[in-house]
C-alpha cells in the first residue's frame, strides 16, 4: 500500500511514530464507494471506521425519516465512524456518500490489535465517545426546534400574506363601491 505519507497527514495520526504509521497501513483495507451508496445506517451495528482518500460523504441523523438532518459533509482527510469501534455502541449516524469516493476501512478488531489500548485509555476514550454522543443529540435536537420554529413561521408568514391579499381585494372593493357612489350623488 501507498497510504503511509497520506496517513501521516491525517491530523489524529500526526503524533504517531512512522513505525504505527506502518502497522495502522498494513491494517487498512481500500473501499471503493459510488455516489448514493450508504456506507452505515444510524443504528446498525460498528465493528470498522473510516478514512476518506478522495471524494466526500454526507452525515445524516434520522435519514429515513420523513425529515431527516443533515450534519456534516466530510471530505478528504477526514475520519469518520470511529465512535462505534470505541464504545461498541450502535452507529450514531448515516453515512451517505455525496460523490464518488475512495475510502480506507480500518476493521476495530485490527485496531485494537495495533492500538493496544490499556483499560485506562479505553476508559478515556469511551467516556469521550459517550461526551462526542451526548453533544451530537443535543446538537440535533436544537436543529429540530429551529427547523419546526422555521416551519411555524413560514406558516404565520403565508397566513399573514394571505390575509394581506384579502384585504387588499376588500380595499378595492371598497374602493370600487365608493367611486360608483361618488358618480351617482
Amino acid at each position: 500500500m501507498i497510504f503511509l505519507k497520506y496517513l501521516r497527514q491525517i491530523p489524529i495520526f500526526t503524533v504517531l511514530s512512522d513505525a504505527d504509521i506502518v502497522n495502522l497501513q498494513d491494517i487498512c483495507l481500500e473501499k471503493d464507494a459510488e455516489a448514493g451508496e450508504i456506507i452505515f445506517s444510524e443504528g446498525s451495528s460498528g465493528d470498522n471506521f473510516f478514512i476518506i482518500i478522495r471524494g466526500s460523504v454526507e452525515i445524516w441523523k434520522n435519514y429515513s425519516a420523513p425529515s431527516p438532518n443533515l450534519l456534516s459533509v466530510y471530505g478528504p482527510g477526514q475520519i469518520f465512524g470511529e465512535l462505534a469501534i470505541i464504545d461498541d455502541f450502535a452507529r450514531s449516524a448515516t453515512v451517505v456518500v455525496r460523490q464518488p469516493s475512495k475510502l480506507l476501512c480500518i476493521n476495530r478488531d485490527d485496531f485494537n490489535r495495533v492500538a493496544r489500548p490499556s483499560p485506562i485509555t479505553l476508559a478515556m476514550m469511551r467516556s469521550l465517545s459517550a461526551m462526542v454522543r451526548e453533544r451530537t443529540e443535543i446538537f440535533v435536537e436544537g436543529l429540530r426546534t429551529r427547523n419546526r420554529d422555521i416551519e411555524q413561521l413560514r406558516h404565520n408568514l403565508k397566513k399573514a400574506g394571505e390575509e394581506c391579499e384579502a384585504a387588499r381585494r376588500n380595499r378595492k372593493h371598497f374602493d370600487r363601491d365608493l367611486h360608483r357612489r361618488q358618480e351617482e350623488n
